[in-house]
């Protein structure tokens, strides 16, 4: 009859080591797809934020070039710092005489006011949004200003194009009969 009954005495470590084993696994494989979710998670927040900022800079200009369309006032001009366009709009009044800057640099879409004729400052400047890239471009035969602003989109740059038509400079040639 002993030699029926059989010593399972190292089954059951066996068994335990095993069970503990797929514990391991299943558990290493849960904090994986977990680690790979909160990284798409992070990717989307970025992907939406980056895009969103692009949009407040379009719409942060297209308002501030509508608020001061008047004759004189707006220009696309070069910083001599970074070489590349930003727009300067002026403001001259009998309270006081500024230039008001938006331009781009380091990232950052920027705003500067300074004194008329100077250029603006990087530490005196407000960011309106981080950007990838921003460039102004006017056509004086259109009367338009052309905004174009990058920005990283899954590791792509993605451009968005918009153009602000000057009601001022076509108002100069227009003939006011009262």
């Amino acid at each position: 009859m002993d030699g029926f009954i059989k010593d399972e005495s190292g089954s059951a470590v066996i068994e335990l080591i095993m069970v503990m084993v797929f514990i391991i696994f299943f558990g290493l494989s849960s904090i994986a797809l977990m680690q790979s979710g909160a990284g798409a998670q992070q990717r989307i927040i970025d992907n939406k934020k980056n895009q969103a900022d692009a949009r407040i800079a379009v719409s942060y200009v297209n308002a501030r070039v509508r608020m001061n369309d008047a004759i004189g006032r707006i220009e696309i001009a070069r910083l001599e710092r970074t070489g590349s366009n930003g727009i300067l709009i002026r403001h001259r009044t009998t309270a006081a005489d500024f230039d008001r800057w938006i331009y781009f640099e380091d990232g950052n879409l920027l705003e500067a006011l300074t004194n008329p004729g100077e250029q603006p400052e990087f530490i005196l400047s407000t960011v309106v949004a981080a950007v990838h890239n921003f460039e102004a471009a006017y056509d004086a035969d259109r009367s338009l200003i052309t905004i174009n602003v990058e920005y990283k989109y899954d590791n792509e740059i993605q451009t968005i194009v918009t153009t602000i038509g000057l009601r001022s400079d076509r108002a100069e040639s227009a003939i006011i009969v009262n």
